[in-house]
Parts: structure tokens; sequence; C-alpha cells
């Protein structure tokens, strides 16, 4: 695993993230709040954090994403691809 910053974009129709995955303590910050403020529901939770349910790994990594377009789940598919865009150039055996 490389200890450097990884950046990636994930797009669902008008919806576009774009992720920064560092080496941390699982931190998310999603435009400038805390992650369950900003994703209240539970599902929409489950649905960004998908990768790291296929990988584990959920908290070696602070996030600080960026996202806007569209509706809220759309924005929670689109910040899912980027963090597991991220995660594949964090790690390239995925």
């Amino acid at each position: 695993m490389a200890l450097e910053e990884q950046v990636a974009t994930g797009r669902r129709k008008t919806a576009v993230a774009s992720v920064r995955l560092r080496p941390g303590s699982g931190k998310i910050d999603v435009n400038g709040k805390n992650f369950d403020q900003y994703f209240p529901v539970e599902i929409q939770r489950q649905t960004v954090l998908a990768p790291f349910q296929k990988l584990g790994g959920n908290g070696r990594f602070d996030m600080i994403i960026r996202v806007k377009g569209g509706g809220v789940e759309g924005q929670a598919i689109a910040t899912r691809l980027g963090i597991a865009r991220a995660l594949v150039g964090e790690d390239d055996s995925l």
C-alpha cells in the first residue's frame, strides 16, 4: 500500500464527486460537513461505504469529499464510485 494521497472522481447522472483518500483515522468530511450530517439516511451511508465493506479497511483512511449536482442518492452513488477508484489507485492489486 502506498502512503500517499489518492484523488479520484465519481459521476452519476449530474452528480459529480471528488474524493481525496489519505491514510488516517477514518474521518470523513463531505462538503465541509460531518459524513453523518451530510448523508443522514442509513442506506445512503451504506451505499457510500460499500467499497470498504467489500475490502475491509474502513477507518484506515481519512476522506475529504466534494460533491455537487443531482440529488442526495445520486451524490451517494457518485461518491461510492469515487471511493472505489481512489482505493484502486491506492492498491493496484484490487
